[in-house]
């Protein structure tokens, strides 16, 4: 009944609203593998939309390695490499995202940023309080590289023990 709302829609929209735009590239290898490789037709609709440029309101974000070093290479728009606490990335299972962090020169040569799960900022202690801050964003700035924090979310479920508001944990 209702318009699926697609990547070029939405780049239209941020364009007419003189907005930004973070889109991710989500699985590209596992699609690559199944012959639906999504790096060329990003590029196509971000220079349709003309936004393949380094000055364009957008960065390009994704959890996997290999879809960040090729657009690198195809377009000079912004790319941002997510980590999270644990895990590693699709395409690269033996190295981690923490063995990443420990490396922040690598990761420079093929993104201009990460997008740091926020616990990664700012810990927790054991008793679910806010910790001190680590000291990732001064190294990421020593590196020349930008850091995007994720996973803000305002139930109770996700806020720091000071934070909590009573005990239902869907609370806002």
């Amino acid at each position: 009944r209702d318009p699926i709302l697609s990547f070029d829609d939405a780049l239209q929209i941020a364009r007419a609203g003189g907005v930004g735009i973070y889109p991710e590239l989500k699985h590209p290898s596992f699609l690559a593998e199944r012959g639906l490789d999504p790096v060329p037709p990003f590029i196509a609709a971000i220079e349709a939309a003309g936004l393949n440029t380094r000055a364009a309101p957008i960065f390009a974000q994704c959890f996997e390695i290999g879809a960040l070093r090729r657009l690198a290479q195809l377009s000079p728009v912004r790319r941002i490499q997510l980590i999270s606490p644990e895990g590693a990335p699709f395409d690269q299972p033996m190295l981690s995202y923490q063995a990443m962090l420990a490396d922040l020169p690598t990761l420079a040569a093929y993104a201009d940023g990460i997008g740091a799960e926020k616990s990664l900022i700012i810990p927790r202690d054991q008793t679910g309080a806010l910790a001190a801050p680590t000291n990732l964003v001064s190294r990421a700035h020593a590196e020349g590289i930008a850091v995007h924090a994720w996973k803000f979310r305002a139930e109770n479920y996700f806020l720091p023990r000071e934070l909590k508001r009573g005990e239902n944990p869907a609370a806002q």
